[in-house]
């Protein structure tokens, strides 16, 4: 990509890192100012920044619900018990071992700090990577937990009750984070990992062919959002809009 397409991406990224502009322009433009080697400098291939976030594009996603977690004392890395709900020869019960990454690390003590918060029985979506452990061509590869989210508890009679029987149809969100218009004022916040967000981007993802998702992606990259990064607030003024844009292409080609 050309300097001059990643340009105007990097700064519309620094805009949005020095916040709100307030009563004093020069002060936030110096803010602005200060963001824009951080971001350069991360969207270089080579850095931390890039790494991981390749790291979560190229992983298999998939549901599994948490069991346990303990640090391995050798490798400080996070031991995490999920049932995949799938049993297999190695793990006839369902219930497989799935590694962080280092603890002694920002990156995985970050990791473990978010698994200490969920209980047993939690529904979450994981980001599972595959890392060599070794050099040559014979080094085993082990699965890594490179991200995960939780999934909203939707409150129902059944347990099979899914998020669009839960909630009583005249007061059900759009799976693209739409509310019905009778819904009453909404009250969107600055939060990225609300229950109610991580509900519509799993929506989204449900609804979205895979074409469809890295579009939508790329359309978001290129204003300066991601769409695991924003804000409730931010997912109904800039997400909604290319999510419906995206929808409304599809129906006009088929």
């Amino acid at each position: 990509m050309e300097n001059n397409e990643i340009i105007p991406s990097i700064i519309a990224a620094a805009v949005a890192a020095a916040g709100p502009k307030g009563d004093n322009e020069g002060r936030w433009k110096a803010k602005l100012n200060d963001a824009i080697p951080h971001i350069a400098a991360m969207i270089h291939d080579g850095s931390r920044q890039w790494r991981i976030a390749e790291e979560v594009l190229t992983a298999s996603v998939f549901v599994a619900t948490y069991v346990d977690h303990e640090v391995e004392e050798s490798s400080t890395r996070c031991i995490v018990h999920i049932d995949t709900g799938k049993s297999t020869k190695n793990y006839p019960d369902g219930i497989e071992p799935i590694r962080t990454h280092r603890t002694d690390n920002g990156q995985g003590r970050s990791m473990k700090h978010r698994l200490d918060q969920l209980k047993k029985g939690d529904e979450i979506v994981v980001w599972k990577a595959l890392e060599a452990m070794g050099d040559g061509a014979d080094a085993q590869k082990v699965r890594v937990l490179v991200h995960f989210e939780t999934r909203p508890k939707w409150k129902g009679s059944g347990r099979g009750e899914t998020a669009a029987t839960a909630v009583p149809a005249e007061r059900r969100p759009e799976s693209d984070g739409t509310r019905a218009a009778d819904s009453g004022p909404p009250n969107y916040t600055d939060e990225i990992d609300s229950e109610r967000i991580v509900g519509w981007r799993h929506a989204t993802l449900e609804r979205l062919t895979d074409e469809q998702f890295e579009e939508v992606k790329a359309k978001l990259g290129k204003r300066g959002y991601d769409f695991y990064g924003v804000s409730e607030i931010e997912w109904v003024e800039h997400v909604r809009p290319v999510i419906r844009e995206v929808i409304d292409l599809g129906k006009d080609q088929t």
